[in-house]
């Protein structure tokens, strides 16, 4: 049995495993960051997040939803991978696959469990785990059943009540045991609402709104986390203005673009993911329609890049009105987050390209990248503050001059080495 379970667990970590750890790696890597600039030296600590969680209805809620938001995508690779639902025609208890799939759910809500943990008890970081994998499970199945309907509730009264962590963990773990078996016998019956869109213009506007429709469809929770992150990215960069009582404008402008530019590459390379495995997928439909490299990497980078303009805008406005910037400071302001915001997104959409080839090395190479990435980042914008916004645009320039010959081969041994990569015959 335990030779089962064993070879059954090899068999979903790499397939559920791989694709939440796809997407929950650079969520991880921006906690790790946030957490060594709010917690270090003098800052928070995870007492002090607990306490205000305790005493603070309003903060509490936020937390909670901040979290659901952020860590959705992940809990739903774990329950909904479509290349599991073939094992379920093989004579293996259900106990096995729900045992083993909450196994990997609570890997993904391990910061969740060391925050409470830490801060306010084991017992309390154990209510929160089941609390959170309860809540997860029932936004992944995506379906009313009367299951999941009392689970919603009990994780809502669980959150938005105080009550003693001696009573929440048998709570919570009910609830658990009640939503994570529906959660998984509801996972195959997902289905896709029709819908009568129609896309028009140019073939690369109609690629670019494909994969934006598709983004938007399947991993909308990506949206939500990105406006978290940026709320986030808003947050430090006026605590660090203001704390340090920087004046001048160049070095007001230096702090923003750096911040900045580490939220939109972390928000921007998780959006890249799934474009990519999109485009995968149905990689016989484009050729058909004789969609070529070059136009696949100008819609994903078309796209974006008008992402990263969008959120750049939204990271302005806020810190603008936290900083009392006046009307002609924050027309610079909103120039300045708009043209990082661009040239991130072409950043982004190169070093994607280069990294997620389709193989087992992906992840180890696009966090590779990123950490790199970020370090030259960080010392481009001490060095050159806003003019590295022009050292941006002319490595993503290079990026994607690489990205289109490396999606559209010229050579042959180019064309054997990406079949030879993704494992062609």
């Amino acid at each position: 049995m335990i030779q089962r379970l064993v070879l059954l667990l090899r068999v979903i970590l790499k397939t559920a495993g791989r694709a939440a750890f796809q997407r929950v790696a650079v969520l991880y890597l921006g906690i790790g960051i946030a957490v060594a600039v709010l917690f270090s030296g003098n800052g928070m600590s995870a007492s002090d997040v607990t306490s205000m969680t305790a005493s603070s209805p309003l903060f509490r809620i936020l937390l909670w939803v901040l979290w659901l938001l952020i860590a959705t995508p992940g809990a739903q690779a774990v329950i909904n991978e479509p290349s599991l639902f073939v094992l379920r025609s093989l004579p293996i208890a259900r106990l096995h696959f729900v045992l083993l799939h909450g196994l990997l759910l609570l890997v993904c809500e391990l910061p969740w469990l060391i925050l409470f943990a830490r801060g306010a008890g084991l017992v309390s970081g154990l209510s929160a785990l089941a609390t959170a994998m309860s809540a997860h499970a029932v936004i992944a199945a995506k379906r009313k059943t009367t299951p999941l309907v009392l689970t919603a509730l009990t994780c809502a009264v669980l959150i938005v009540v105080p009550l003693p962590a001696w009573l929440t963990l048998p709570i919570s773990i009910g609830a658990l045991a009640l939503s994570l078996p529906t959660a998984f016998v509801l996972a195959p019956l997902q289905a896709a609402k029709p819908g009568s869109l129609s896309l028009r213009g140019s073939a690369l506007s109609a690629l670019c709104q494909t994969y934006f429709l598709s983004l938007w469809r399947a991993h909308g929770s990506l949206f939500g986390r990105a406006l978290w992150l940026q709320a986030l990215g808003v947050a430090i960069a006026a605590l660090a203005i203001r704390n340090n009582n920087i004046l001048t404008e160049r070095t007001r402008s230096t702090v923003t673009v750096g911040v900045l530019s580490v939220v939109l590459m972390l928000t921007l390379c998780s959006f890249s993911g799934p474009i990519l495995r999109t485009e995968r997928r149905a990689e016989w439909l484009l050729i058909i329609c004789r969609a070529s490299g070059s136009l696949r990497v100008s819609a994903m980078t078309l796209l974006l890049s008008g992402l990263g303009g969008l959120f750049g805008v939204l990271f302005a406005i806020p810190l603008g009105f936290f900083l009392g910037s006046h009307s002609q400071a924050l027309l610079r302001l909103l120039t300045l987050c708009l043209s990082a915001g661009i040239t991130i997104g072409m950043l982004a959409s190169g070093i994607s390209r280069l990294t997620l080839r389709g193989t087992e090395q992906d992840l180890d190479r696009l966090l590779i990248a990123l950490i790199v990435t970020l370090m030259m980042i960080g010392i481009g914008t001490w060095m050159l503050g806003p003019w590295s916004i022009l050292c941006f645009l002319l490595g993503g320039l290079w990026l994607l001059t690489l990205s289109i010959s490396v999606t559209s081969p010229v050579s042959r041994w180019h064309r054997l080495r990406r079949e030879r990569e993704q494992g062609e015959p």
